[in-house]
Order: structure tokens, then C-alpha cells, then sequence
């Protein structure tokens, strides 16, 4: 997977730059690049790859667990006591073949250029710049992430740059254009190859989806107020008031095991519930049921 290469390849890079500022005895430098990678790991890498991890992908949790035992050997001048824990879990714990009873008795791990992937972390830095202009896109319509939108259009052709483009900004679609597109809806952030056109129209079909996108992060916070653990399954009373509400109506009666529900029961009212929210002009109301 391409973003399994990218991490991998940055870490190889991160390690001998570190290296590099250590032999210079500049522990600042060396410091600042680990928390940015760190930053890089965890908002890019894992947020990006959260779908592959819950449905178990060899590769996805592979990578992770490499990037991690490399991250642990490069915090050990750094953080010995965190490192050492942090090798200890993903290394020893676990009996893997080779391992040290300590981080701190383990080599420094090495790579050269050739291990590095450069033209990728290259192309990775683009990326991000044009979904960075498809979301100030999306502000200046204002029009939040979870509203699906219909496509977009960019100045780059490789399939993985448009399927991250997608995913990144929420859209059905995204195709390849040379200059920025000029028509009705039709927004452009950027410039050169960094330009994203997003098509801001809404369709009822988008919109509908939109609503229950925003339906369902709401009922999740619910279920958190609640204390629900991820795999609870429970029995819900909802209300639901204003133009648009047969949407959410139609939508918890035919999908009950996507909100871990056994029975959900659709009333005119209800006194006392135990959240209530907006969407748009949408009053819902929602009590659990024990």
C-alpha cells in the first residue's frame, strides 16, 4: 500500500537525520524532527489508515509495528524510560525472534539513500497541500466535512494522489483536469499543480447523506455519554421534529446494527431524553432505553 511505503520511507529518512544532528551533538534539532515525524505517524498515517487497522490489515498493522519498534530505538537517548517500555510491548512481550530484553541493548538502526523513497515523500508533501486547499474549498463555502460532495478536480493524474484527494475531502469523485475548472458551484483553491476545483452543488441525495452523516457523530457522542462500550448493543427511544426528519426516520428504522441498536422506537415525543441536537432544522431527541 502506498501509504505503508510512505511511513516507511520517512522513518528511514527521519533515522539517518537524526543520526546526522547526534554526530553533531545538536540534540535540539534531532528532538523537534522526532516529534514533527511523530505528528506525521499519528494525524496522516494512522488517521488515514484507521479503516485498514479495524479491518484487521496485515500489512497496515505490519507497517505500524515496524515504524514503532524503529521510533523506540531512535527515543532511547532521548526518553530511555518511555522508549524501553515502548520496545518492551511491541517487541519483547510479544517473543519476537531477536529480541533484547532492553531497547538499550539493541543497535542503532541504519539505512542508506537507496532505502529511501524520496520521490514519494515528495509526492506526499503535494498531497497534503492540495487537500489543505480543498478544505479552505470547503470553508469558504461553508460546508463541513461529513456533507459528501460530488467530485473534484485536480492537476495531478496518478490514481493514488486522486484516491486520498477523495477520501480526504469527502467526495464521490475526483478527476484530472490541466487548469482549474470554471463552472457554476465551482470553487478553486491553489495554484500550478496544487490547485483543487471542488464542486460545491448539492444534490437531495448528497444533502440527505450529509444529514445523516451529521445524525450518526452525534449519536456516537451519545453513546459515549452514556458509557456504551463499542460493541454494547442497546435499545433506543428517539423523536424526531421539522422538514427533512422522515430522512433520519427512514434511516434508523432500516439500520439498526450500524447504530448497535436492538429496538428503536420512533415517538411524536418524549419527556426527558437524554440528548438532544440540531441538524440544521432538524430537532432529534434520543433516551435510552434500560
Amino acid at each position: 500500500h502506498v501509504m505503508d511505503r510512505w511511513i516507511i520511507s520517512k522513518v528511514r529518512k527521519l533515522t539517518m537525520k537524526v543520526e546526522e544532528n547526534m554526530d553533531q551533538f545538536n540534540m535540539a534539532t534531532s528532538s523537534r524532527s522526532i516529534e514533527d515525524f511523530v505528528k506525521d505517524l499519528s494525524q496522516w498515517y494512522i488517521r488515514r489508515s484507521r479503516d485498514r487497522f479495524k479491518d484487521g490489515d496485515v500489512d497496515a498493522i505490519g507497517t505500524l509495528h515496524y515504524v514503532l519498534l524503529v521510533l523506540s530505538k531512535l527515543l532511547a537517548p532521548f526518553v530511555p524510560f518511555v522508549s524501553d517500555e515502548i520496545y518492551t510491548n511491541i517487541s519483547t512481550n510479544l517473543g519476537l525472534e531477536g529480541s533484547k530484553d532492553s531497547v538499550h541493548l539493541e543497535d542503532y538502526p541504519e539505512f542508506k539513500k537507496e532505502d529511501v523513497k524520496e520521490d514519494l515523500l515528495e509526492k506526499m508533501i503535494l498531497v497534503r497541500e492540495i487537500c489543505s486547499n480543498g478544505l479552505k474549498a470547503r470553508e469558504m463555502a461553508k460546508l463541513n466535512l461529513r456533507q459528501p460532495l460530488n467530485k473534484a478536480y485536480i492537476g495531478m493524474d496518478e490514481e493514488f494522489i486522486k484516491e486520498i484527494v477523495k477520501n480526504e475531502l469527502n467526495l464521490k469523485g475526483v478527476e484530472y483536469s490541466k487548469k482549474p475548472v470554471k463552472k457554476e458551484g465551482v470553487l478553486t483553491v491553489g495554484d500550478n499543480d496544487l490547485y483543487v476545483s471542488v464542486d460545491t452543488n448539492l444534490t437531495n441525495e448528497l444533502k440527505n447523506e450529509g444529514i445523516i452523516n451529521d445524525f450518526l457523530r452525534k449519536y456516537r457522542d451519545f453513546r459515549k455519554r452514556q458509557e456504551c462500550k463499542i460493541e454494547d448493543v442497546i435499545d433506543i427511544e428517539i423523536s424526531v421534529k421539522g422538514v427533512g426528519k422522515e430522512v433520519i426516520e427512514d434511516f434508523v428504522k432500516e439500520n439498526k446494527s450500524e447504530m448497535h441498536a436492538s429496538n428503536v422506537e420512533i415517538v411524536d415525543s418524549m419527556s426527558g431524553s437524554d440528548r438532544e441536537f440540531k441538524i440544521g432544522e432538524i430537532e432529534v431527541g434520543i433516551r435510552k432505553i434500560d
